[in-house]
């Protein structure tokens, strides 16, 4: 299942496959664009999930002149650590991790020796703060070492508890950070903000993802019950059938769901219990259709169709009170209904909440993807004959982001993929001038980052389709050195394409088969090899 293509850190990606043509005879110059894979149009409705806050933008000026100032007070008294503390709080605040974590590492020293010398509450908690700051394993024990006496006793402060537990998540120790939330309750069990700190670290924040943190969970219940240590394809169905129970059993998200009951009148919470229970609602009826089909951009809006409707009701009302108590200060509300509204596939509507978005942030790169997303994904599910008009639309989209919030290379890669999909179905004039827009955009994705790997198979692909295969066989061989493995189906499926296109129809069915390795189930390459007479069963 190629489901991985869809979901990404929160929600919702696009993804572009080439259609293979039917009742040709092999794969030459003439069409092997109907072959070539460009990856995925990816962009995400991303909602700020750690710690959701009203935050306004600082203007450039402002910021600048408020750092130097405190950067200059340092100077000045450098074993202030209240002066390094507020400096650091406010970089956090505006989002500038770099300088925070540079920050920090030079003020290690200083809280170490503050903390030898007084050894309380407060100094144990910055120096171990600063030790976990360049995320070293070591550093990480040695930190959670400190807070330990603290934790164990009862007696640690509400930071001290959330501290420990991003710390355990961090190592992927999730049992442990399990446990030092639920002492976390125990000790402040009315207090709404223990239960939003196990939902938002241990479930939420796990790096493995949402559900796949439920699928861990869900094996590891499993396999004790069955007494077995792995799964076969004997047992993968029954175990496939038990992660659903499990899952759907958590849709109720209980503890942001007991936050918003302590607290009905927390914008926070409100927010956060919208959002994620409608991504998991996504995500689950996603991974229920998946059984049954190999969901592609074509068929995406059946997910929709399937959606717990009671639990999307639920989700609307956490987010309409959420609405209602910041109704204009923060877009991350508008993005949350646009998340809403786009799984309950009413794309107008979505798209409108996006624009709001974008109307009180306009520096917010997240309102742009959000939506480049509720515009596009209605296009795509509904066939070929808009394309040229999309493509438009995301050009402009992407021009007043780029102009005002900053690009990056996946901005580039995208628009490039929708012309390679718009290719296919172009006549020979459109066809030139969507390859100079492909290798335009392309060159502007890797002027940002050179060593962007889906921009270099691009690349590959403009000068294939240029009819330079050896230039474009040069670009992949290079490339196979470094790229990483999410990439490798493309890869070798394209490199397997331009070796057929060369005459070199052994060594192009041998790299379409190893692309097979990576994704077993992919229909163009599948296609690509019974064009080359070869059945894939």
């Amino acid at each position: 299942m190629r489901t991985r293509k869809y979901i990404y850190a929160c929600l919702f990606s696009v993804a572009v496959f080439a259609a293979a043509a039917e009742g040709v005879t092999g794969i030459n110059a003439g069409n092997c664009y109907e072959y070539l894979k460009l990856g995925q149009v990816n962009y995400s409705i991303k909602v700020n999930m750690d710690g959701i806050r009203l935050k306004e933008d600082v203007p450039p000026e402002e910021f600048q002149k408020r750092t130097e100032e405190l950067t200059t007070l340092i100077n000045e008294k450098p074993v202030d650590l209240d002066l390094r503390i507020t400096l650091y709080d406010y970089y956090s605040e505006n989002d500038r991790d770099r300088e925070a974590k540079e920050l920090m590492s030079e003020s290690m020293k200083y809280f170490k020796k503050d903390y030898t010398e007084k050894k309380n509450e407060d100094s144990i908690y910055w120096y171990a703060k600063a030790l976990i700051n360049d995320m070293d394993d070591k550093n990480n024990e040695e930190a959670y070492r400190l807070l330990q006496p603290y934790l164990e006793s009862g007696r640690a402060s509400p930071r001290m508890y959330e501290l420990a537990i991003s710390m355990r998540v961090a190592v992927l120790d999730f049992n442990l950070a399990t446990r030092i939330a639920d002492a976390y309750i125990a000790v402040y069990p009315d207090d709404p903000e223990p239960y939003y700190q196990r939902f938002i670290n241990v479930f939420a924040k796990s790096m493995y993802g949402i559900v796949s943190y439920m699928m861990n969970a869900a094996a590891s219940d499993y396999y004790a019950k069955k007494g077995i240590s792995k799964l076969s394809r004997e047992n993968l169905g029954e175990f496939m059938e038990y992660y659903f129970i499990r899952l759907n059993q958590n849709l109720s998200v209980p503890d942001i769901e007991k936050a918003v009951k302590l607290a009905p009148e927390s914008y926070r919470y409100n927010l956060a219990a919208g959002v994620f229970k409608t991504m998991v609602l996504f995500y689950t009826s996603m991974m229920t259709k998946a059984q049954t089909v190999d969901i592609d951009d074509e068929n995406i809006l059946e997910v929709f169709k399937v959606v717990d409707e009671a639990g999307l009701n639920d989700a609307r009302t956490y987010l309409l009170k959420a609405l209602e108590l910041k109704p204009e200060e923060d877009i991350q509300v508008f993005l949350g209904l646009a998340m809403y509204y786009l799984v309950s596939a009413d794309f107008k509507t979505a798209e409108s909440f996006a624009r709001k978005a974008i109307a009180l942030r306009p520096k917010a790169r997240e309102a742009y993807d959000a939506l480049i997303t509720t515009v596009a994904m209605p296009v795509l599910s509904s066939g070929t004959e808009k394309l040229d008009d999309l493509l438009s639309v995301l050009s402009d989209i992407l021009a007043e982001k780029l102009a005002k919030a900053g690009g990056a290379p996946d901005d580039y890669s995208s628009l490039a993929g929708f012309c390679l999909k718009e290719i296919k179905h172009a006549d020979e004039k459109k066809r030139e001038e969507l390859l100079r827009k492909m290798k335009e955009y392309t060159d502007k994705a890797l002027k940002l980052d050179p060593d962007h790997s889906l921009s270099l198979i691009t690349l590959s692909s403009c000068y294939l389709l240029g009819n330079d295969p050896g230039k474009a066989l040069e670009i992949l061989e290079e490339l196979e050195k470094t790229v990483p493995d999410e990439f490798k189906d493309m890869l070798y499926n394209n490199r397997g394409v331009i070796k057929a296109v060369m005459g070199r129809k052994k060594e192009g069915i041998a790299d379409l088969q190893k692309a097979l390795e990576y994704s077993s189930d992919d229909s163009t390459t599948i296609k690509a090899l019974k064009i080359l007479g070869v059945n894939e069963n």
